[in-house]
């Protein structure tokens, strides 16, 4: 797909002008591995457009064979726009899903600093990057150092903790108050939601193995199921739903109201019960 990225940051409706990239995990991939020096074939399909015609240039200019790439005249190009986006509405979307994630069958995976809910760095200078995709792509790819930035540890200090030397990337003068000296104790935390979440998954038996799920009805745009005495409800839709409380609170991504038996679940919110 073709990436576009904002030449400053801002919302979308203000950003004045676009850089345009290529993204997608399989054409990186491949860029990567041509530029390491490695022979690689690139199989894929894109749209008979001009955005397609930028990929396979662009791809192909790494040393990459694209011989094999071809041609879609009734699907075009994939096209994303990437931008900062709204944090508040991100942040809220990441804790449910979160909850629900490690409500789910099997092993799960936490990536440095998401149990602070750090926002992705979308400012980051470009003298400041150390992404090797960067500089092998002329600023055109290699936008990973967001994501790398080292998690804050304490309010204040050079790297908020992270070690005596410094940060190896600059980090966001707003991180000081999503540090973990910050969250500590903070019961609307997202650190202290994952330390309780991760605690509800080791003390329930019905959690971390991989017995079969069983789905429950709910209401469009909510998805419901049962592990033994465990429940989670996660509403993925944009308002409000009421639906059965089934049992003891454990746990929520937001604030839920119960009323006689029922519960309303705000949107983007994932809710823990037990039956027991």
């Amino acid at each position: 797909m073709v990436t576009f990225l904002p030449t400053r940051p801002g919302r979308l409706a203000d950003v004045p002008s676009f850089d345009r990239a290529i993204g997608g995990a399989e054409s990186n991939v491949a860029c990567g591995l041509a530029a390491a020096g490695f022979t690689v074939r690139w199989v894929s399909r894109v749209g008979a457009d001009g955005f397609g015609d930028h990929l396979v240039e662009t791809i192909g200019g790494y040393g990459v064979d694209v011989s094999a790439v071809g041609r879609d005249d009734s699907r075009p190009t994939g096209v994303y726009f990437r931008t900062a986006g709204d944090r508040e509405l991100g942040l809220r979307r990441a804790r449910a899903a979160t909850l629900l994630m490690l409500a789910l069958p099997g092993s799960a995976y936490i990536y440095q600093g998401e149990e602070l809910g750090l926002p992705d760095v979308v400012d980051l200078a470009d003298e400041d990057r150390q992404d090797p995709a960067y500089f092998r792509g002329a600023g055109q790819d290699g936008f990973r150092d967001g994501c790398r930035v080292p998690i804050p540890w304490t309010r204040e200090g050079s790297s908020y903790g992270f070690g005596a030397g410094g940060s190896w990337l600059p980090q966001p003068s707003q991180w000081a108050e999503l540090s973990v000296e910050a969250q500590t104790g903070d019961p609307n935390s997202t650190l202290e939601l994952y330390r309780a979440a991760l605690a509800v998954r080791r003390a329930q038996p019905g959690l971390g193995a991989g017995d079969a799920v069983e789905w429950l009805r709910a209401p469009e745009g909510v998805l419901a199921f049962r592990r033994g005495e465990f429940v989670c409800v996660a509403n993925t839709g944009g308002e409000s739903v009421t639906t059965p409380a089934y049992g003891r609170l454990l746990l929520a991504s937001g604030e839920v109201a119960e009323v006689d038996g029922e519960a309303k679940v705000p949107a983007d919110t994932t809710v823990w019960w037990t039956t027991a």
